[in-house]
């Protein structure tokens, strides 16, 4: 299924107030916010960001090792 086929099968739903639509059936449910749902999700995006910074830098630091020893190859 393409992306545009998927958008018109599963359309995205839609915030009217403190209730969630589904658009073009008009299914709609009540939102529910709480300060633990917001912990409970945050905090693993959290972990999440901090984990890919250290990839990051772990893999800048390998790219500048292996220039150096490319570099020291070719001298």
């Amino acid at each position: 299924m393409s992306f545009r086929n998927a958008q018109a099968a599963y359309p995205p739903v839609q915030a009217a107030g403190p209730y969630a639509c589904v658009p073009g059936n008009g299914d709609c449910m009540l939102l529910h916010h709480s300060t633990a749902t917001q912990k409970a999700s945050t905090h693993p995006i959290m972990d999440m960001a901090s984990m890919l910074d250290g990839l990051a830098a772990s893999f800048d630091q390998e790219l500048r090792d292996k220039n150096r020893d490319l570099g020291q190859a070719q001298e």
